[in-house]
Parts: C-alpha cells; sequence; structure tokens
C-alpha cells in the first residue's frame, strides 16, 4: 500500500535495520490488521535508531536517533505533521495525555534541557524551567504527575523525577537510584525499572502514590550484574 491512502494500524514497531535492506532503512514496521500483514512504512525519509513510539487517538508519536530526533504521523493517512519542531540530540522516551506530549533524551535548547512539554493545540514547546544534568530514559504519566527516569542528578531528580501538573515544578524526591530506564505507573503505585540495588530496589522497585515510599513484598533481582530495561502491568 502507498503511503496516504488509510490504514487500519494494530501494531506498530520500531528499531534498526528492519527493513533487511541497508539502503533502505526506514526502521518502522506496522500490522495492518485489514490485510493480515507486516507492513513496511515508507516515510520518504530516514529514520535510523527508533528509541520511543506513543500514540493518541490521531497522532503516532516518534522519537530516536535520526534527523530531526522526534515526529509525528496522521494516524489514519500515515503522513508527517509539520510542527517546525526540531531536537538537537535523541529522543529516548515519549508519553502524552489529552493535553500534551512528553519528550525525555538527551537534547538540550531552550525549554528542552532533556524533556520537553509539547502542546497538542499548536504543537510548540512550552515553557519549561527544569533542566537535567543527563539523559531522561523513560517518562510515564498519570492525571496528576510527570514521572521521569535516567542518568541525571540532582535536588529531587536521584534518577528519578515527580513533576506536577498543575505548577509543572519538581516535587520533593528523597530516594536515590541508580540509572531507572523503564518507569509504569497505575492508580496506586509507581514501578521502575533500571541497575540500581538496595533494600526494596533491587533492579525493581515500586513507589506508593499515597506517601511516595518504597514499598516492600515485590521481586528483587539480586544478580551481580544487569538491569531492568521494560516493565508492563497485565489488568
Amino acid at each position: 500500500k502507498s503511503k496516504g491512502t488509510n490504514y487500519n494500524i494494530g501494531l506498530i514497531i520500531g528499531g534498526l535495520n528492519l527493513s533487511g535492506t541497508t539502503p533502505d532503512r526506514q526502521n518502522i514496521k506496522f500490522y495492518d490488521s485489514s490485510y493480515n500483514e507486516l507492513v513496511s512504512w515508507m516515510l520518504g525519509t530516514e529514520l535510523y535508531y527508533i528509541y520511543a513510539i506513543d500514540y493518541d487517538e490521531n497522532y503516532i508519536y516518534i522519537g530516536g536517533d535520526f534527523a530531526g530526533y522526534f515526529k509525528i504521523f496522521d494516524k489514519n493517512t500515515l503522513n508527517e505533521v509539520s510542527t517546525g519542531l526540531t531536537f538537537s540530540s535523541t529522543v529516548h522516551a515519549i508519553s502524552n495525555d489529552d493535553n500534551y506530549v512528553y519528550l525525555g533524551g538527551y537534547f538540550t535548547g531552550t525549554n528542552m534541557g532533556r524533556f520537553a512539554r509539547i502542546s497538542k493545540t499548536d504543537w510548540t514547546l512550552q515553557t519549561q524551567s527544569i533542566t537535567f544534568s543527563s539523559t531522561v530514559y523513560t517518562i510515564s504519566n498519570d492525571s496528576n504527575y510527570v514521572y521521569l527516569g535516567g542518568q541525571f542528578t540532582g535536588t529531587n531528580m536521584n534518577r528519578f523525577a515527580r513533576i506536577s501538573k498543575s505548577d509543572w515544578t519538581l516535587q520533593t524526591q528523597t530516594i536515590t537510584f541508580g540509572y531507572v530506564y523503564s518507569i509504569f505507573n497505575d492508580s496506586n503505585y509507581v514501578y521502575l525499572g533500571g541497575t540500581f540495588t538496595g533494600t526494596n530496589m533491587q533492579r525493581f522497585a515500586r513507589i506508593s502514590k499515597a506517601n511516595w515510599t518504597l514499598t516492600s513484598g515485590i521481586p528483587q533481582f539480586t544478580t551481580a550484574s544487569g538491569s531492568i530495561r521494560a516493565i508492563a502491568l497485565l489488568t
């Protein structure tokens, strides 16, 4: 199928060299349930490393290590949405809610100090005074907060940070982690995976939303080395 026709997308996969041929490094494939097949997504531009994919009812958001580092596509036609946004370096994480798209990575610049918030109304960067010292690898959000994990350190941001959606400020966070590579949250907890170790945080940790403290009674991974890079909760 040619780009520009309607698709019935049930699955999107991103990575590196998924096309199987070096000249065609369009590293996105999607499963079209209408045709029951995995289809190459020919975007007309090379997308090398794909690190993050997110979506809503209208758009697909893609981040990685390619020209511009972040792109938005219409979910029905797969046409690229023109935003004028360009990032200086890799986008590692994407999350979105009804109003904003949240990005994390290694990029820097005005209103994009490894974290950026983009309005869905006009695709503009929002004022963002928080700057992270190093890479943001993962982002999750709920109705009240944006949760970020990565390599960064600083006051209230020792590899894990919580930003209030009411005033876009960092919230008090006293737990110190090693690198955080994955975050997931539900109604009661925030779950983190990474390379960190310690009591109730052996590569996997669960923070209570009731009092923002680590909880016990969860699996602990005590191997000499290794990391948890992905978390999902089946409900």
